[in-house]
């Protein structure tokens, strides 16, 4: 039997074009995007088609991805058994918001609107102190760990994303400073990310305060009918730890390594990624050959033929 993970990713997985042959081919989904192009008064769909660097903002592409991962959800939801099934959500990063939906814990438009804000909220921010996230690829952590300690500067391990990869998050000007000192110490591939911002720090408290602010006055959490596994707490959370764990992951690491692990450990053996690319299945499937455990790991984009003849449709599985 499968026991299966649903996973929802983050900012950066964003891309020129994402989503629209989907919506081209099950144009009812397109409600999602022109609730979106309501909410912020604008048409993201032209800015997904046409303008990538306008994409790559926080406030244009957290919408965005939160937006087309719902509708992804909900097509599966609608023509497969998959949320029936699943055993789990979680997200990385702004994909909590995506689960938090999926899970039932919000409306599509609740989810919305506080995604809106929080990329509204972290662009002011990196605005008023421009930040920088970099990932540091091929090199084991624990050896990163060392190197940023030896630097005594601002900069913070922001994602434990696999044994071989961090993001490195901090202001710019420190970013660029340890880019080229861990250059000088041997570190070869460093990836500036596509992130306006400087999260999972320290440098985004500020941001935490006005988000707790506004969770605690426009949100009520509904019961989670998914359980939910947080990758920034690495545990399980209930209904009344959501908007604790929204607060804090803007301040602390996303450590998608040691939670992909403990859901192994607790029998996980398929893995579904619902959003644009395939970055979270293909971190999955790295960390699960270095545990030696055999999983199955799919992502939407990629895989949607194999998802739903794998996952049959509910009217076929309730006739069987």
């Amino acid at each position: 039997m499968k026991k299966t993970a649903l996973m929802f990713p983050g900012q950066g997985s964003q891309y020129q074009g994402m989503g629209i042959k989907f919506l081209e081919d099950n144009p009812k989904y397109m409600a999602y995007i022109k609730q979106c192009n309501q909410a912020m008064g604008i048409d993201i769909l032209e800015i997904i088609a046409e303008q990538p660097h306008t994409l790559s903002q926080t406030e244009y592409s957290q919408p965005a991805i939160y937006s087309l991962s719902c509708a992804y959800y909900d097509y599966l939801k609608e023509n497969t058994s998959l949320a029936i099934q699943a055993d789990a959500v979680i997200g990385h990063s702004l994909g909590d918001y995506s689960a938090l939906y999926a899970s039932g814990g919000c409306s599509f438009y609740e989810g919305l609107n506080l995604v809106i804000y929080r990329s509204k909220i972290m662009a002011e921010q990196n605005h008023l102190n421009p930040g920088m996230m970099a990932a540091v690829l091929g090199q084991e952590y624990t050896m990163v760990e060392e190197l940023i300690k030896e630097l005594k500067i601002n900069i913070y391990i922001a994602n434990y994303n696999s044994h071989n990869q961090i993001v490195l998050s901090g202001l710019k000007q420190d970013m660029v400073k340890a880019i080229e000192q861990l250059k000088h110490n041997g570190v070869r591939k460093i990836l500036p990310l596509k992130v306006g911002a400087s999260s999972h720090c320290p440098l985004m408290e500020p941001v935490a305060r006005k988000l707790k602010s506004y969770l605690n006055n426009n949100l009520t959490i509904g019961d989670l009918n998914i359980p939910f596994f947080s990758s920034s707490g690495k545990k399980w959370i209930v209904a009344e730890e959501v908007k604790e764990i929204l607060e804090k992951q803007l301040i602390t690491p996303i450590n998608w390594l040691d939670s992909v692990i403990k859901l192994l450990n607790e029998g996980f053996n398929a893995f579904v990624e619902i959003g644009p690319k395939n970055v979270l299945a293909s971190l999955v499937l790295r960390i699960s050959q270095s545990e030696r455990n055999s999983i199955e790991v799919f992502d939407f984009e990629d895989n949607l033929d194999t998802l739903l003849n794998d996952f049959k449709n509910k009217e076929g599985t309730d006739e069987a």
